[in-house]
């Protein structure tokens, strides 16, 4: 249970452990330990338990998730200070960090809501494009196409794509 790699199945254990790690963390001291041997210890103790995060974490997938969200959120400042420009070089510099739909997605509603309706499109169909199956993408786009009376094609859209059941 404690080294399940799923923290749902654990956390309700860390209210315990954790008191308990600082009453051995107490107990540890209160010990007449030569304090180099201890720093030594709980260093190198701290070091094997830090070696995976160094290591193994994906530092640029973070990094880029970090810089997408930064720079939605200040797109999305922008677009309600009415600086539609600013919010548009937002989204773009969003999209260069990390490529997601929802961030075609935003694109597309900000040119759909300046009158773009090809613009809408067009980002709407690269959101597509990224995540094929991505309800957001295919119901904007659904929608947009419906509002340029475009109904097939709307509908076609709406109906979006799914994967086979045996994958």
């Amino acid at each position: 249970l404690l080294t399940h790699a799923e923290g749902r199945y654990r956390h309700f254990l860390f209210m315990v452990l954790i008191p308990l790690a600082g009453v051995a963390v107490d107990a540890l001291l209160r010990r007449q330990w030569p304090r180099p041997a201890w720093a030594a210890a709980a260093g190198a103790a701290l070091g094997l338990a830090l070696l995976p995060l160094f290591a193994y974490y994906p530092w640029a997938w973070a990094a880029g998730g970090a810089e997408r969200s930064v720079q939605r959120w200040v797109g999305d400042r922008r677009l309600t200070a009415g600086d539609v420009t600013g919010a548009e070089r937002a989204y773009r510099a969003a999209l260069a960090a990390w490529e997601t739909p929802d961030g075609w997605i935003a694109l597309g509603q900000l040119r759909r809501a300046e009158g773009d309706a090809a613009g809408a499109e067009e980002a709407f169909r690269l959101a597509l494009a990224v995540e094929p199956t991505y309800v957001g993408a295919s119901a904007n786009l659904g929608d947009l196409l419906r509002a340029e009376g475009r109904d097939d094609e709307a509908r076609a859209a709406f109906r979006g794509r799914f994967l086979e059941q045996g994958r």
